[in-house]
C-alpha cells in the first residue's frame, strides 16, 4: 500500500513509532531511579547528624536516633524509592528553630535542593496547614511531595519519593 500526502505519511509513521517501545526513547529498564532503603536511611541520618538506629526485620522501616521530642522514620514499601517516605515528627505544634534546621538539611538530602530553599517551603507548608480545617497541607519540592500535618499534639512532615538518586 502506498501512502499519499504528507499527513498520511506522518500518521503511518506515528503508528509505527507508537508500537515500538525503543523509538520514543523508552528502554526495557524502568526509567524510575531506585534506591536501597538502608542507603536512603543512611543519607537522611547523615543529613540530620544522627545515628542510623534500628530497622525492622525486612529492612523496610528505619527509626533514626534523634533528639528528645523528635522522631525520624524512613519507610520503604518496596525497593523502588517511589514508595519511600521520610517522616519527621516534632511533639511541638510550633517546632524550634533547630528542628527546622535539621528538617531543612534532611529535605535537601532527599530533594537535591539547597537547604535554604527547602526551609522556605517547609515554613510555607506549615503555615498553610494551620489554616486548613484538617491541619494538612501538601507542596512539591523539586519533584518530591511534601506533606505537612499540624495539630496541638505536634507537627509531622513527610517527604514522599521518588527521590533523586544522588540528592544532597
Amino acid at each position: 500500500m502506498r501512502i499519499r500526502g504528507s499527513w498520511m505519511a506522518h500518521l503511518a509513521l506515528g503508528a509505527v513509532l507508537a508500537a515500538c517501545p525503543f523509538a520514543s526513547g523508552a528502554s526495557a529498564v524502568a526509567a524510575e531511579p531506585t534506591v536501597n532503603c538502608k542507603a536512603l536511611a543512611e543519607r537522611v541520618a547523615h543529613a540530620a547528624g544522627v545515628s542510623l538506629g534500628k530497622a525492622d526485620d525486612a529492612g523496610k522501616v528505619f527509626v533514626l536516633k534523634a533528639a528528645h521530642g523528635t522522631d525520624i522514620h524512613v519507610r520503604c514499601r518496596s525497593e523502588s524509592n517511589r514508595a519511600a517516605i521520610v517522616e519527621v515528627t516534632s511533639k511541638e505544634e510550633l517546632p524550634a528553630r533547630s528542628f527546622y534546621d535539621s528538617l531543612a538539611r534532611i529535605g535537601a538530602a532527599v530533594t537535591g535542593r539547597p537547604a535554604k530553599d527547602v526551609r522556605k517551603r517547609l515554613h510555607r507548608c506549615h503555615r498553610v496547614a494551620k489554616r486548613e480545617a484538617d491541619g494538612i497541607a501538601e507542596r512539591a519540592v523539586h519533584g518530591v511531595s511534601l506533606e505537612c500535618h499540624r495539630s496541638e499534639a505536634g507537627s509531622t512532615f513527610r517527604f514522599k519519593g521518588p527521590f533523586p538518586r544522588q540528592a544532597g
